[in-house]
């Protein structure tokens, strides 16, 4: 079965130069790292509600395979009926 799980996280970036492009890519290559390690905070969640349907969820979440599966993305299964 689908469910939705939102979750969110604060983190605190240390950028030599402190300019936003900076702290986003130093947020892009190491934030999967840093939620492993709890090296964040968490502001709120997890929150669990039941997939109704593709408007549950932003559109790159549509595009990936849900955690726990291993086939098809998640708009391929919601198409399907899922």
């Amino acid at each position: 079965m689908l469910k939705r799980v939102q979750v969110t996280y604060e983190f605190c970036i240390d950028a030599p130069t402190g300019s936003d492009e900076e702290v986003m890519e130093i947020y892009r290559t190491q934030a999967s790292l840093a939620i492993s390690d709890e090296r964040c905070g968490l502001v709120s969640g997890p929150t669990i509600s039941t997939v109704t349907g593709p408007t549950n969820f932003q559109e790159s979440t549509l595009d990936e395979v849900p955690l726990g599966a291993f086939d098809l993305t998640l708009r391929e299964r919601l198409d399907r009926g899922e």
